[in-house]
């Protein structure tokens, strides 16, 4: 069929399902990024009427990749934020993306849902400098002083500095969308990175420096689940689980 129906979220072009009717994101033809499937069976089904609309001209079955084509997606990213290596292997406009967006994040959560402190958060009205000041803060506990909290430290590339981190805060201040003085929720960062687990995966790296998420809550037995269903070993008593359906 080769052809995805006019709806505000991508369907498989075999099949036709949508996002909503899959227990797993939809793949993308890795060749041509255009049209989504929802398995490789219905790849192959689909390919001989795929194929003429396909950059390749190779006759045999194009990988798929995964759905998330917005911007720093990264492959397995639970089982990324479990190892500590969510920020590594990116470039660095990236790493201060992702550590704005996290602290945006954080704010929004305690604006909506409360917490111990809500200063320096733009969404609760904070003035700008209290809100930078509040990101320098923020940037001071990814990467503590000597070794205090020496486990934090591999969560952070083996580039950055001091001089990184006030780069970071220049990058915060003027970026189009992540940018400290600017408002966001939850539905802005799915719509923003285009992957509708972006807001877990900025609210876990958040936990992996306070431990706990806004209002004291723990999404560890969470990320366990969603480890396991990349594929990765979770933690505890969570390890010898095993989620089915195709990956």
């Amino acid at each position: 069929m080769t052809s995805t129906p006019a709806t505000s979220e991508p369907a498989c072009g075999n099949c036709q399902k949508s996002q909503t009717d899959h227990p797993i994101p939809l793949k993308r033809c890795a060749k041509c990024q255009n049209q989504y499937y929802c398995s490789r069976e219905c790849q192959r089904e689909d390919w001989k009427a795929h194929k003429p609309l396909c950059r390749s001209s190779d006759s045999s079955t194009a990988t798929i990749a995964p759905s998330g084509s917005g911007p720093c997606f990264k492959i397995k990213p639970f089982t990324a934020i479990e190892e500590g290596t969510w920020l590594k292997d990116r470039p660095e406009q990236d790493v201060f993306k992702l550590l704005t967006d996290v602290y945006r994040m954080r704010r929004a959560d305690l604006d909506k849902f409360g917490g111990k402190s809500r200063s320096g958060n733009i969404n609760a009205g904070a003035p700008k400098e209290k809100v930078k000041e509040g990101f320098e803060k923020f940037l001071a506990t990814v990467k503590p002083k000597d070794d205090e909290r020496a486990p934090v430290k591999k969560l952070l590339p083996a580039w950055w500095s001091d001089e990184k981190a006030a780069e970071c805060v220049q990058f915060a201040e003027g970026g189009e969308f992540s940018n400290i003085y600017k408002k966001v929720d939850k539905e802005g960062i799915q719509s923003h990175y285009k992957e509708d687990k972006m807001p877990m995966q900025l609210r876990m790296f958040s936990e992996e420096l306070d431990g706990t998420l806004v209002g004291g809550m723990s999404g560890r037995q969470m990320r366990s689940m969603l480890v396991a269903g990349e594929g990765g070993r979770a933690p505890g008593h969570m390890a010898h689980m095993s989620l089915g359906g195709p990956r």
